[in-house]
């Protein structure tokens, strides 16, 4: 790095520090690239590349992250961890094709999104009704998520004064000795993807 001026200024009661040009980037860039192995050549030429061919456009529905969209289908199909009520709406993707596709590439990528859907949507209702995953979801208590904070007795006012709730809350002593059991759910959840449980 390249440090020239560096200026202090007062201004209304805040003091500011200023540095104009503390970087020279033509001068690093050329640096770096000297310096750079093949390797990180290939790697900053292939990033390059990956986020121009990319700009504008979506993966299709799962190949991103293939846990989330699994997360994504079993909430919207069987709602949440303790049932309840799915989505009605219809299933809508908000997508952009590949710029590397044609036409053909483009109506593929459609029929890639619901055939991903769909196949998920198999597998999370498999997955709810495993006995072991039930197991699980009632031992991590995410269905109390869909609880109330409040009492039908209590306020927001009286929540806010009570200092055991916040400032006096004592965290190692509810989570010490309780096992939520998040791991043992996703790992459920892995299995059930990988086509292993």
């Amino acid at each position: 790095m390249i440090l020239r001026e560096v200026s202090y200024l007062h201004s209304n009661g805040i003091n500011t520090m200023t540095a104009s040009h503390i970087l020279d980037p033509a001068g690093l860039l050329s640096e770096a690239l000297t310096e750079a192995s093949p390797d990180l050549m290939r790697y900053l030429l292939q990033t390059v590349l990956n986020a121009l061919l990319s700009a504008d456009q979506d993966l299709v529905f799962g190949h991103g992250g293939l846990h989330n969209a699994f997360s994504l289908v079993d909430l919207l199909e069987n709602g949440g961890p303790g049932g309840g009520s799915g989505y009605d709406d219809p299933r809508r993707f908000d997508y952009k094709p590949s710029r590397t596709e044609d036409e053909s590439g483009v109506w593929e990528s459609a029929k890639a999104n619901v055939r991903t859907y769909l196949l998920l949507k198999e597998r999370a209702a498999v997955f709810r009704a495993d006995p072991e995953v039930q197991q699980a979801l009632a031992a991590d208590r995410a269905a109390e998520l869909s609880e109330p904070t409040l009492g039908a007795d209590e306020t927001v006012e009286a929540l806010l004064a009570d200092r055991s709730a916040f400032e006096d809350f004592d965290a190692s002593a509810y989570f010490n000795g309780k096992d939520f059991g998040y791991v043992r759910r996703q790992q459920l959840a892995t299995e059930q993807l990988l086509g292993a449980h």
